[in-house]
């Protein structure tokens, strides 16, 4: 074999580990392209679509548990509206334990304009008695009101009607609008309670 046939197939083999290289680097660029645009794609819906969101408390009992995983939807402030209710997640009032719960899960009982009123342990908007079937209890914590919501904002309430089971609007107010979260829609964790809300 002649010495330019060697050169030839080296030439030709270094050619080919060159475009090998060039080829692995395209690869691994697209690779990394590509987990990077689903790292935002899960960071844009995580903070406007939807999150997953665990129950802490009972101020939501029956109709929540302690454990209990809910799937957000947090498209409604900005593309709905909440409406009577509407299981929310909300900011927890800075007045309210010093923050130390940075989320608070509660029922939209009323909303901007309706008139507010708990007597004999009953819960009354506009002067009609609320049809409640999600809790087990009267309202054990005394009178409230009679309190018109405010415009934009909504008054709510947890589930847990029995003394001192809920901090909620009778004590830090009616809540304003830009300051939910979003819907709590679906129980998904465990199995066993997956349920709608």
């Amino acid at each position: 074999m002649s010495h330019s046939g060697q050169t030839t197939r080296k030439t030709a083999a270094s050619a080919d580990s060159g475009q090998a290289r060039v080829r692995s680097r395209k690869e691994l660029r697209h690779a990394a392209g590509t987990v990077l645009l689903i790292i935002l794609a899960v960071l844009v819906i995580q903070r406007w679509g939807f999150n997953i969101s665990m129950v802490r408390g009972t101020s939501m009992q029956p109709t929540l548990q302690p454990g209990q995983w809910l799937f957000v939807n947090k498209t409604v402030p900005w593309m709905g509206e909440f409406g009577r209710g509407d299981m929310v997640i909300l900011k927890e009032p800075a007045s309210v334990n010093g923050g130390q719960h940075p989320y608070l899960v509660k029922r939209i009982v009323a909303t901007a304009g309706q008139r507010v009123e708990i007597a004999d342990g009953r819960l009354y908007i506009d002067g009609e008695e609320a049809v409640e079937p999600y809790s087990d209890a009267r309202i054990e914590d005394g009178d409230f009101g009679p309190l018109v919501v405010a415009k934009g904002t909504l008054f709510v309430m947890g589930d847990n009607r029995r003394r001192e089971g809920s901090l909620d609007s009778r004590f830090f107010g009616s809540v304003p609008e830009e300051g939910l979260i979003g819907r709590a829609e679906w129980i998904v964790w465990p199995p066993s309670s997956m349920s709608g809300l």
